[in-house]
């Protein structure tokens, strides 16, 4: 099973719903976190969402641990299986990252960011990953542009992020991502 921990504010919840949708149509995901538990499948979900604003241990591979905006800096040391994204220029990832030797992933519109966007459209997206990535399994997908297909756009913010973690995961098939 892949663990997904969105790392942060408990009260920022923007990129919740949005991400635990589209694990539901990639395998399906069960979601805990801001005092609740909901699963998002009709079957056994590849993913677990833990949604938390205290990270005290995190040793489990397949694990992503996504950064959200203002998120300080985690106190405990990672297995170097974990992956981490987060938003180019969010200080507290670099640092983390850099300190336990771990891969960042980073998202945004500046020439920077490891995946950005060449084009948005009304039903599909152009995502581009300007370097290579290790993905969860180990695997290296080398610099490449993807087509993400969607019924209903999402939102500029929340777009970025979610093609992050579905190319970490390996959640995309002829070059093609659906959200």
């Amino acid at each position: 099973m892949n663990k997904i921990i969105l790392f942060g504010n408990r009260e920022d919840t923007g990129f919740t719903l949005p991400l635990c949708r589209s694990l539901a149509k990639n395998g399906g995901a069960l979601y805990l976190g801001s005092g609740c538990i909901s699963e998002y499948s009709s079957v056994s979900p590849e993913f677990t969402v833990f949604e938390t604003d205290r990270l005290d241990v995190c040793n489990a591979d397949k694990t992503v641990i996504i950064f959200k905006g203002g998120t300080p800096e985690p106190s405990f040391a990672p297995c170097d299986k974990v992956s981490v994204i987060a938003e180019s220029g969010n200080a507290p990832a670099e640092r983390f990252t850099s300190k336990h030797s771990l891969l960042l992933t980073t998202y945004g519109m500046n020439p920077d960011s490891c995946v950005s966007a060449s084009s948005i459209g009304e039903k599909q997206a152009v995502v581009s990953v300007r370097r290579g990535v290790e993905l969860i399994s180990g695997k290296a997908l080398e610099p490449c542009e993807l087509t993400v297909k969607y019924s209903l756009r999402p939102d500029s913010f929340v777009l970025l992020p979610l093609c992050a973690v579905m190319i970490l995961c390996e959640k995309f098939k002829d070059s093609e991502i659906s959200l």
